[in-house]
Order: structure tokens, then C-alpha cells, then sequence
């Protein structure tokens, strides 16, 4: 068995063509969102990752194998509960393509969310 590589960093606007296609895989296998979740947009999710770059309580992870964008987070930064100053770091949406799966994808998700 071949050792592969994951790198992951920041999603960018050059990503978000591989966010619809992950989006998509995960509504239709009826994740959180359920199989009615809404179809992604191009544009929408254009707009939404612009916003959510430019919030520092959250971030958007994408994790690739050999360029190819095989797996996406969100990352939240919230308080542990509505009255405590601690925070935590929850992970949303997490989602790895399946052809992509049981090779460390989702360990290196939340590594980075963890850094």
C-alpha cells in the first residue's frame, strides 16, 4: 500500500468549484442537511466563503491529495457555552469525497483544526 500524502490549508476562491461538487456529495448522501438540503450554487457558496474569510471566528479547510480537493470543514470558533469566555473550536460540515476515504483525510482536518 502507497503512502499518501494530505496537505491542508485555507480554502480560496479557487476552490470553490470543488466546494459545490463536495457540497453536493454530502446533501445527496444526506448528512446533516438531510437529502433535502438545498443544490449548491456556484455563486452562493462564491459569496458565502468570501464572508467567511473575512470573519476570524471561522475558517474553511480543505484538504488535498496530489492538488485534487478531496476533503472540507468549517471551522467555528464559539464560546463552550453561552456564559463562559472559554471558547472551543467546533468543526461543521465536514465532509471527505468517498473515493477519498480511509486514507487520513479526515485526521488531517482535524489536525489543522486543532493548530
Amino acid at each position: 500500500m502507497s503512502t499518501v500524502t494530505v496537505r491542508t490549508r485555507e480554502a480560496t476562491q479557487d476552490d470553490v468549484l470543488a466546494i459545490v461538487e463536495l457540497w453536493d456529495e454530502l446533501r445527496v448522501q444526506g448528512g446533516r442537511v438531510g437529502p433535502f438540503g438545498p443544490p449548491a450554487s456556484a455563486v452562493a457558496i462564491q459569496e458565502r466563503l468570501e464572508s467567511l474569510r473575512t470573519d476570524p471566528a471561522h475558517r474553511v479547510i480543505v484538504a488535498e491529495i496530489d492538488d485534487d480537493v478531496v476533503g472540507l470543514a468549517v471551522l467555528s470558533r464559539l464560546p463552550v457555552t453561552p456564559i463562559s469566555d472559554v471558547e472551543s473550536v467546533q468543526i461543521s460540515f465536514m465532509h471527505v469525497r468517498d473515493d477519498r476515504r480511509r486514507r487520513g483525510v479526515g485526521r488531517a482536518i482535524v489536525s489543522a483544526a486543532t493548530e
